[in-house]
């Protein structure tokens, strides 16, 4: 810019829209970003210290409640240049087991299987299991099971 007015002698409108310049950039120069949002950098490191696993966007909910003027761009490019978009480790995982095949009987009805209810804090054996477990020579034919009869 200052060469095409002080070399060429072009007007600085014509010189900022060769360049694609406001004027109002020529005149005002940008501020750092540390100085223009100190006050958001010093609310976000204050949230990062108190709990570092913190990521962006439960620290972006807790600074909007703060100052609703603070979009969440704004607080995105001030925690992309403060490094703190680093990323956590990943949760560590058990070692995968070796894979054992199911038990299959060889014979069917070889192995038996109890099922137990609760009926009035009463443990009983529903009558299919009894049936079975009785013609199988498991229990006693005298035994009383929590029902009158079988």
């Amino acid at each position: 810019m200052r060469f095409l007015v002080e070399a060429h002698r072009l007007p600085l409108r014509r010189s900022c829209a060769c360049v694609g310049l406001s004027r109002s950039a020529w005149y005002a120069p940008p501020l750092d970003w540390t100085v223009r949002d100190a006050e958001l950098i010093a609310a976000l490191s204050e949230a990062v210290h108190e709990r570092p696993s913190r990521g962006f966007w439960k620290c972006s909910d807790m600074l909007r409640r703060r100052r609703p003027d603070w979009n969440p761009k704004r607080i995105y490019r001030v925690y992309k240049a403060m490094k703190l978009n680093l990323r956590r480790p990943a949760k560590r995982r058990l070692p995968k087991r070796e894979r054992v095949p199911l038990y299959v009987p060889r014979l069917p009805d070889s192995v038996w299987s109890r099922k137990l209810s609760r009926q009035a804090d009463k443990a009983f054996l529903e009558p299919s299991a009894a049936l079975a477990l009785h013609s199988a020579g498991v229990i006693p034919p005298s035994a009383s099971w929590g029902r009158s009869s079988l």
